[in-house]
């Protein structure tokens, strides 16, 4: 950019805005005119949750409008409620049956999140849930116990910092041979520990993560090398979760 002169910066500087209204353009046609500026919405709290509508992920939200009122929903919530009542199509605020063409458009949202693997059933949430607890449940049996919450990376950078922290306990830190890693994880590749995540959608990265590490922590046949596995897992929790710090401060090695 220094290198640019004052005229191509001014360009340059107005074709990205040009691209964001545009982008801005193409997701209000999507997703209804409060997905951009949530404050437009008659509801204030979103459906199933009750927090405010503008916690609502952004890829998930979903507008619409019916008799001179903005509605704003989390996609997952309509189609949870569409369950709930039978698979009809009503405006949970108003009762009323929503408009075939507003159908359609929830539709190509739906779809468009589908197609980037975005998980849209509250049911994953719950079987995630029931991941991170077996998850626990495996490395507490082992004399260490642990809180759900640790597990819960708040975003795709904490986790990323997680498993950085882990593949490098793994290849350097630990000082640790080929035949140890394979003793103690049968199926490493030599090369990463954990394998590439591509998705830079937190559930969906989350997903691979705890299927991962359950497979880990369980790989080895003898339980001393299941517990070393458990303890690496839990060192580099410490580095991006104060609660495990707090409780293995002795694990932590900055």
């Amino acid at each position: 950019m220094t290198r640019l002169s004052k005229r191509r910066t001014t360009r340059l500087q107005a074709f990205v805005q040009l691209c964001k209204f545009k982008i801005g353009l193409i997701g209000a046609r999507r997703q209804g005119l409060a997905a951009n500026d949530p404050t437009l919405a008659n509801n204030r709290t979103e459906l199933a949750s009750m927090d405010p509508v503008d916690t609502i992920s952004k890829p998930f939200r979903f507008s619409f409008l019916e008799n001179g009122h903005l509605w704003l929903f989390d996609v997952r919530s309509l189609l949870a409620e569409r369950k709930r009542v039978e698979n009809a199509f009503n405006n949970p605020y108003t009762s009323l049956p929503v408009a075939s063409a507003t159908l359609l458009q929830l539709r190509a949202q739906i779809e468009w999140l589908r197609r980037r693997r975005y998980l849209l059933d509250t049911a994953n949430d719950v079987q995630e849930e029931h991941t991170i607890v077996d998850l626990c449940f495996a490395i507490d049996s082992y004399g260490y116990l642990t809180n759900v919450n640790w597990f819960k990376f708040p975003s795709i950078v904490v986790m990323h910092r997680f498993v950085d922290t882990l593949d490098e306990l793994w290849a350097h830190r630990l000082g640790l041979t080929n035949q140890e890693r394979y003793t103690m994880f049968p199926d490493w590749d030599n090369s990463h520990l954990v394998p590439l995540i591509r998705s830079n959608h937190l559930p969906s990265a989350l997903h691979q993560l705890y299927t991962f590490l359950f497979v880990f922590i369980k790989a080895a046949v003898k339980k001393e090398d299941r517990v070393l596995a458990s303890v690496y897992v839990l060192m580099a929790l410490t580095h991006v979760s104060q609660g495990a710090r707090q409780a293995f401060p002795w694990l932590y090695n900055p």
